[in-house]
């Protein structure tokens, strides 16, 4: 076994010492690929590498993306928040999982060119659905995302009867879609923000459930958040709790604008929040559940913090090359290839 080889094994049991700043964890883990080499070119000031993993291109993603948002609201809904909240749409789609096998360098590649493959089956599929309902006023714009899941810690939740809703989802999924053991998977999915344009919730829903309908959950479809039941936190980042141990919460109205950037943001995140194999939905600390209340006649959308995401494994060295090197394959030279859209 060469120097290389070996090298590149043990990038798969060596993860950055704590507190590590996320930049620096995914520089260390590209250095001396080509990856690494058109993301240093374009830390110092050269041509633009586009990667969601360079924190200047992703900014500007995030930015383009809100950009959008904006003008539809204003243009499309005449800035109507009453009208917005009618047909704007929060939807999440998980499409496939793929394998992880990292036995050799080739079984990399070929690993990150069955997430190609399976992205452009998402996009064709979105595509299919465009056409069919191309007379409805459709409009969507939303990004791709591809996580690493640590499976074997999925299983041994379930053994133990700890499984988060993530796990139960992805584990009925997983099933559904592969027979395979592995230990490692990418999840390919995409989040969006849609206009149902003439089109009711029921029929909306079914739209999606005609092409994604494997698993339960397969497609998560919310209204924009009226109000938020947020978890308090003290100065040092910990939850606040009350005598009862219970955690403290303090109701807050979602503003439109807020909404938009924080969906803009979301498209665009690393697909593996803070590089962590995550056990449970949603970026951040909080746990949320979202229910919708009738409230003076109008059913509003209210978004519950429940609780704390448990505590989260980091990537390793390996697994973090990976998950830039599969995201950048994705993105493409157009840096336009994990934007999903329907005009």
């Amino acid at each position: 076994m060469d120097f290389d080889e070996l090298k590149r094994r043990s990038s798969f049991s060596h993860s950055s010492e704590k507190n590590t700043r996320y930049i620096t964890r995914i520089m260390d883990a590209v250095a001396g690929s080509h990856n690494g080499l058109i993301m240093e070119t374009c830390a110092d000031g050269g041509s633009k590498c586009g990667s969601i993993y360079c924190d200047e291109c992703r900014h500007r993603k995030q930015r383009s993306m809100l950009y959008r948002f904006k003008q539809h609201y204003k243009e499309e809904l005449n800035s109507d928040e009453t009208l917005a909240r009618k047909r704007l749409r929060w939807v999440s789609v998980l499409h496939n999982v793929v394998e992880i096998n990292i036995k050799t360098e080739s079984d990399e590649i070929e690993t990150i060119n069955n997430v190609c493959r399976s992205v452009e089956e998402m996009k064709s599929q979105i595509s299919l659905m465009a056409k069919k309902y191309n007379d409805k006023g459709l409009w969507l714009r939303g990004g791709i995302h591809i996580e690493i899941v640590d499976y074997k810690a999925f299983r041994t939740a379930a053994e133990l009867g700890i499984s988060t809703i993530k796990e139960k989802t992805l584990t009925s999924f997983i099933q559904r879609m592969t027979n395979s053991q592995a230990d490692y998977f990418f999840l390919v999915h995409f989040h969006a923000l849609v206009d149902m344009g003439q089109m009711n919730d029921g029929a909306f829903a079914i739209m999606f459930a005609e092409r994604w309908n494997a698993a339960l959950r397969q497609v998560d479809i919310t209204s924009l958040w009226d109000e938020v039941n947020a978890i308090q936190y003290d100065y040092n980042g910990n939850a606040k709790k009350d005598e009862n141990g219970k955690y403290v919460r303090k109701k807050e109205k979602q503003k439109i604008e807020h909404a938009f950037i924080a969906m803009a943001n979301y498209c665009f995140s690393y697909s593996n929040d803070k590089l962590q194999y995550a056990r449970n939905w949603s970026h951040g600390k909080s746990i949320t559940e979202v229910d919708q209340e009738l409230r003076n006649g109008n059913i509003e959308t209210i978004a519950t913090h429940t609780g704390i995401r448990l505590d989260s494994t980091r990537l390793n060295k390996g697994h973090i090359r990976l998950l830039v090197s599969a995201s950048n394959a994705v993105n493409g030279s157009s840096h336009k290839g994990i934007e999903v859209r329907i005009d």
